[in-house]
């Protein structure tokens, strides 16, 4: 099931699939994010915050809506 890292519940893990488009896909690869990583969500609130290879990174929930993943 494809969903984005603000549709999942903090505590669960999922395997990043896409990025929304090619400018954003810049983005986040320069925050060391790739499709296939997995992510892990920390925690959810005006800001989102995720776990990515032992790091965290925090960004804007609209960001972080255009992170698609697999369950």
């Amino acid at each position: 099931m494809i969903k984005s890292v603000i549709d999942l519940q903090p505590g669960k893990n999922a395997k990043i699939l896409e990025f929304a488009n090619a400018k954003v896909a810049d983005v986040f690869e320069s925050m060391g994010l790739f499709v296939g990583q997995m992510v892990q969500v920390i925690y959810k609130s005006g800001t989102v915050v995720i776990s990515v290879n032992h790091r965290m990174i925090a960004m804007s929930r609209v960001l972080a809506e255009r992170i698609y993943v697999s369950l």
